[in-house]
């Protein structure tokens, strides 16, 4: 064997310990694990193996670890295949500052191609991603691909579907969808999205998408809980201490309540604790040990409870990070006559929004309604408006104001779009919302709206004026639209359909109250508002172009062709033609993996730093400039060292 590699194997000899760590003292970075199945007792088990090469990889920092892994049935396929999730899950608890790449001589990849010749190896690459790398699952998906589809590109489409949706809906829900939709891309990616928005209404999903363990739930709860106090009350040393009794009553009372393991949640919160900055005392209370706040280390740990949404535990603790695409991470904000910049994340266990500011790390607290987890809350209020200056800047942007308090101001409608769905609620069943009843409305380009009102105080009549409102600001940001030409909404279409008793004058003014008090889990629901409102641009702000003499036809230079002649073109759409256009936007709107010879070869050339020798630069002595004129071309060109696809042909 090279000396160059160093082998560990996951059921390690007692008697190869010595020989292995004496060779740990070489700093080697090649790692080769050569899987044994033998049971004896003379082998590690799988856990004392792992803690082994943690304590290797904990004595060299900033180096890539290369793990070869060679594997000959498929119950030593499936313990690696946990081995290095477990592995990847520890570093990232950690935040160990190197990192390892694994490369796997896949056996069980080369028999999914041979089963499913029909499927490209890069759609087999990617159901393998998708489903986690568990071959069962992958088995599933390509049976399910090549049941309805019947060419590569069609797969191509569809992996990407089941990549966007397949978390949040079911496999038959997405091939349906596709069937109804003739199979066009576009079309069922914006089908799904109508799906996905309006399927948790009034009912929680059998299936959910991010359904939390219990261990985790009571972890995240009290991390949660712990750090908002210290970064809200940065000044109050009672939040800084933690009674053992307190934190064991109150895990003893979650963990028996939710049939959970108390001695495991036990001992991860310790470390939490550890991590956060505390420290056991004599006593055994939990005191935090730094006089000043470590301001910036505890945004991150609470950064990183609020981006949490599931955690297993194996033998250590394994975290998978879901991040919402839509939730806003930065914010600009006036605050004291000034407009601020801030990091913000948005805390709905305790209905906070924290704002960061990384130049004076200061953080603000914005509270949108009684934090206590039970409580039930109304009061959060979102309105729009367009700031427009016509006469310096000549700029405009899309405010809103937050409980009658609070300006956000953002650059584009779309992201005044996304901050307040954030604020209104969140899309989650797992994690609370800021305000418990919410409206959802759709505009003209099938984007969906959420707006948070108070069913107790606000009448159907002045809901509806509210979405008018937005509805206007929006198109007159957008497209100088703020004239109303129609606004209308269709009962009937309704989810739930509303009596046509309301669309009266004299009974609109009925409370929302006491049009969905019937609806199961009231008031905390979500209903849909089927909204239909076109704007024009008013005359005051239209030019006028008229003429006194107008010409004669003569002068008009309009060629009259006569009734026996052909055009050879006719620029008018025929019906007939619209589904080759669809088929043209989807190859628009999705990447197809390409198989382009040259195009491999020339990615080739550049992941081996041959680009000098097919480029000649005009200066040899500033090897800097040098460096960073080569790195402009990989970047003009969409280099991506790890996808030879993404290079620009």
């Amino acid at each position: 064997m090279d000396t160059n590699i160093l082998k560990f194997s996951t059921a390690i000899r007692i008697d190869e310990i010595t020989l292995f760590l004496s060779l740990c003292s070489f700093q080697k970075k090649f790692v080769l694990f050569n899987y044994s199945h033998n049971a004896s007792s003379k082998y590690f088990s799988l856990q004392d193996s792992c803690f082994i090469f943690i304590d290797f990889c904990l004595s060299y920092n900033h180096e890539t670890y290369k793990l070869f892994c060679f594997y000959h049935n498929n119950e030593a396929f499936c313990i690696l295949t946990r081995f290095f999730s477990l592995l990847k899950a520890i570093f990232l608890m950690f935040s160990f500052e190197f990192c390892f790449e694994v490369y796997i001589i896949d056996i069980m990849l080369a028999q999914l191609q041979q089963t499913f010749s029909e499927v490209g190896k890069e759609v087999i690459l990617k159901a393998w991603k998708n489903c986690k790398e568990n071959i069962d699952e992958t088995k599933g998906a390509l049976t399910w691909l090549t049941e309805n589809t019947t060419n590569l590109q069609q797969q191509q489409y569809l992996m990407e579907l089941f990549e966007y949706f397949g978390d949040k809906l079911e496999k038959t829900t997405i091939s349906q969808t596709w069937k109804n939709c003739n199979q066009i891309f576009f079309d069922t990616y914006k089908k799904l999205e109508e799906v996905c928005a309006i399927s948790d209404l009034n009912e929680l999903n059998a299936y959910e998408i991010l359904k939390e363990e219990n261990e985790f739930k009571i972890l995240r709860e009290i991390c949660l809980h712990i750090l908002w106090n210290i970064l809200k009350y940065p000044k109050h040393i009672k939040y800084r201490q933690i009674h053992k009794q307190a934190l064991y009553n109150y895990l003893f009372l979650k963990c028996h309540t939710l049939g959970a393991d108390l001695e495991k949640v036990s001992v991860v919160m310790e470390w939490f604790l550890q991590y956060f900055g505390f420290k056991k005392g004599n006593d055994d209370n939990w005191y935090y040990q730094h006089h000043h706040i470590q301001l910036l280390h505890l945004w991150k740990c609470y950064r990183s409870a609020i981006n949490l949404q599931k955690m297993y535990f194996c033998v250590f603790i394994l975290l998978l990070y879901k991040t919402r695409h839509w939730i806003v991470r930065r914010v600009c904000m006036l605050w004291n006559g000034k407009l601020k910049d801030y990091e913000s994340l948005f805390d709905y266990e305790h209905r906070t929004i924290m704002l960061f500011d990384e130049h004076k790390l200061k953080i603000k607290s914005l509270q949108l309604g009684n934090p206590k987890k039970s409580s039930l809350e109304f009061n959060v209020s979102i309105q729009w408006y367009n700031d427009i200056d016509i006469h310096q800047t000549h700029a405009k942007w899309a405010c809103l104001i937050l409980n009658h308090t609070w300006h956000f101001r953002t650059i584009h409608p779309l992201d005044r779009d996304d901050l307040s769905n954030c604020v209104s609620v969140n899309e989650s069943k797992n994690i609370r919302e800021f305000n418990s009843f919410n409206v959802i409305w759709k505009s003209i380009d099938n984007k969906t709206h959420k707006e948070p009102l108070n069913p107790y105080s606000i009448t159907f009549k002045q809901g509806i004026q509210h979405v008018q409102h937005n509805l206007q600001m929006r198109n007159h940001f957008m497209f100088g639209m703020d004239e109303l030409i129609l606004f209308e909404c269709k009962f009937d279409k309704c989810k739930p359909a509303i009596s046509s008793k309301i669309s009266k004058m004299n009974d609109s003014d009925v409370l929302l109250y006491d049009i969905y008090k019937h609806l199961p889990h009231y008031p905390i629901i979500q209903v849909l508002w089927e909204i239909k409102g076109y704007f024009m641009v008013p005359y005051k702000r239209t030019i006028g172009i008229e003429r006194k003499d107008l010409p004669k036809s003569n002068d008009l230079g309009i060629e009259f062709i006569s009734s026996n002649q052909k055009t050879k073109f006719n620029p008018l759409l025929y019906e007939c033609d619209l589904h080759k256009l669809k088929i043209i936007e989807d190859e628009s709107s999705v990447k197809v993996t390409r198989n382009n010879n040259l195009q491999k070869l020339f990615h080739e050339v550049i992941q081996n730093n041959y680009l000098c020798d097919l480029i000649t630069f005009q200066s040899k002595q500033n090897k800097k400039e040098e460096k960073q004129f080569y790195n402009n071309i990989k970047k003009q060109m969409n280099y991506n060292e790890k996808d030879e696809n993404d290079i620009v042909s």
